[in-house]
């Protein structure tokens, strides 16, 4: 019997914090205040790409910043606003795809945090999202994203099965695999809700993760403006930057900013 598939982040929206994964968005965010931080950057502004539930956009505003969340998903933004609690510093939200968004605001910071990137399907895509992010930016702001590398998708997400939640509300698998062919990494999660009549009901949804090479976007943020570019091992479930990150590491951290006189063109 063929199951229909959600669209990513719709079904699963709803799950999604309770069962921990917005623990890695906090902990980057926290990483990248502290580099910045560390180097003397002042930051008071920052725009926060596909943003989610909102894990690093709550950890920006919290500490001051002049906060903005971006995300396609109306169900992940939908969580996220109803996240704030009265007497919280503001968060603007704003439904729109990191790879053609605008905004007349200028920041010192835009994020793209939890392997976001590795959603982009082409090159082509990333460079319009490159653009996107250099449009939005200061002169002398910073660019920070993390992607998934093809080491991680085809040695940790290759024929993988993962039991991500079991208890009496819900019952969810991921199953992934890695297609030489396309050089993607789909992964199936199907899960089983509890109605509020106590029935289960089925959702499954497809998300699918592109095996960028380090070098390819490095070559494509010089091409759309960016300079100073390095590009660090963060680890995985605990982020940390003490070396610089290649393809033998399985998730790096790309820190990137506008370079002077260049025009970074729609």
């Amino acid at each position: 019997m063929l199951v229909a598939r959600h669209a990513p982040y719709t079904a699963y929206a709803r799950h999604y914090d309770h069962i921990g994964q917005r623990r890695f968005g906090e902990r980057a965010a926290l990483l990248i205040l502290e580099l910045l931080k560390r180097e003397c950057r002042p930051v008071e502004s920052v725009v926060d790409l596909a943003c989610g539930t909102g894990a690093a956009t709550y950890i920006f505003a919290d500490r001051g910043l002049k906060t903005t969340g971006v995300d396609l998903s109306a169900d992940m933004l939908e969580i996220a606003r109803l996240g704030r609690v009265a007497g919280a510093a503001p968060v603007r939200w704003l439904q729109a795809d990191m790879r053609s968004f605008e905004s007349e605001s200028r920041f010192d910071l835009c994020t793209c945090f939890y392997d976001a990137v590795n959603y982009l399907e082409t090159l082509s895509d990333f460079t319009d999202f490159a653009r996107a992010c250099g449009r939005v930016l200061q002169p002398g702001g910073i660019l920070a994203f993390d992607i998934n590398t093809r080491r991680k998708l085809t040695e940790h997400w290759s024929d993988m099965t993962i039991l991500a939640a079991d208890n009496s509300d819900l019952f969810l698998v991921y199953r992934s695999w890695f297609d030489d062919k396309r050089g993607v990494s789909p992964l199936v999660m199907t899960g089983f809700e509890r109605a509020s009549d106590g029935s289960w009901q089925r959702f499954d949804e497809e998300h699918v993760e592109t095996a960028f090479a380090v070098e390819d976007l490095r070559i494509a943020l010089e091409a759309a403006g960016f300079a100073h570019i390095r590009i660090f091992d963060l680890g995985d479930s605990s982020p940390h930057l003490d070396r610089p990150g290649g393809e033998m590491s399985f998730r790096v951290l790309f820190v990137a900013e506008p370079g002077t006189g260049e025009v970074i063109s729609p």
